[in-house]
C-alpha cells in the first residue's frame, strides 16, 4: 500500500508548493502604491519631538482617502529631512474625525524604525493587515510619544507634487504639539504635504481562499491515509 500511496502524496505536495508558489507570486504582484510625493523637491520640514519639559511631543499627521474599492494596507513609507536625535519615533494608523479635521481613535500602530536620525527613507508596515474600506478617510500619524527629549523632521514638499491612483486622494498634511493623545490645536501645514508614500494590496477574492481551503483538506487527507497505511 505504501508504494501505490507515496508517490499520490508526493504529487499532492508538489501541486500544494506550486500552487502556494503562483498564488504568493500573484499577492505580491498586487501590492500598488497608490500615493505617493516621494522623490519631490523638497520644501522645508516638519518637526516629530518629544520634549521632557511638560511631557509634550511635536505629532505630524496626513489624511487620506481610499479609493472605490477595499484594500489591504501594507505600509506608509516616510522621507526624513535631516539628521534626528533620539529614539521613540512611532507611525500609527487612525480613524478620522468626521467633527473635526483630526484623527481619531488609534486602528494600529506599523512596525517600523523607531530612531530614523540619518537622512532617507522609512517604511512603517502593517504587520496587521489591516483593511482599508472604500470611500473612507484614514489619518497616518507621526509621532514620539514618550521618552527623552527627541527631535526628528520630515521633508515637507508642495501640496500639487503628490501623484494618486485608484481614486485615492490626499489634502495639506496637519501638525499640533500636544499632551498625551488629545489631538486638539491640530492644524494645516500652510498647504503643504509631507513626503511620503503609501501602499496596499488587493483583498482576495472568495474563489482564491475556496481554494486555498480545499487544497488544504485534501492534504489532511492525505496525510490521514498516510498515517493508516
Amino acid at each position: 500500500m505504501n508504494t501505490t500511496f507515496c508517490p499520490l502524496t508526493r504529487l499532492v505536495c508538489r501541486f500544494g508548493l506550486g500552487l502556494g508558489f503562483v498564488l504568493g507570486a500573484a499577492v505580491a504582484s498586487s501590492q500598488t502604491v497608490f500615493l505617493s510625493s516621494l522623490g519631490q523637491s523638497p520644501a522645508g520640514y516638519s518637526d516629530v519631538s518629544f520634549s521632557t519639559s511638560g511631557s509634550t511631543h511635536s505629532a505630524v499627521g496626513q489624511a487620506f482617502t481610499v479609493g472605490g474599492a477595499d484594500v489591504i494596507l501594507d505600509n506608509v513609507t516616510i522621507k526624513t529631512a535631516g539628521t534626528g536625535t533620539g529614539t521613540g519615533f512611532t507611525v500609527g494608523l487612525y480613524s478620522h474625525n468626521s467633527f473635526s479635521t483630526a484623527p481619531d481613535s488609534l486602528i494600529e500602530t506599523l512596525t517600523g524604525e523607531t530612531a530614523p536620525t540619518a537622512i532617507g527613507t522609512y517604511s512603517y508596515t502593517s504587520s496587521a493587515s489591516t483593511l482599508l474600506l472604500a470611500n473612507t478617510t484614514y489619518w497616518w500619524v507621526a509621532t514620539v510619544p514618550s521618552g527623552t527629549d527627541s527631535n526628528f523632521n520630515i521633508n515637507r514638499i508642495p501640496l500639487g507634487s503628490m501623484s494618486a491612483s485608484g481614486g485615492w486622494s490626499a489634502l495639506q498634511s496637519y501638525g499640533t504639539t500636544m499632551t498625551g493623545t488629545n489631538f486638539d490645536g491640530w492644524s494645516g501645514i500652510g498647504g503643504r504635504s509631507v513626503e511620503f508614500s503609501i501602499s496596499a494590496s488587493a483583498v482576495p477574492e472568495p474563489a482564491t481562499a475556496v481554494l486555498l481551503a480545499g487544497l488544504a483538506a485534501l492534504g489532511a487527507a492525505v496525510s490521514r491515509r498516510s498515517r493508516r497505511a
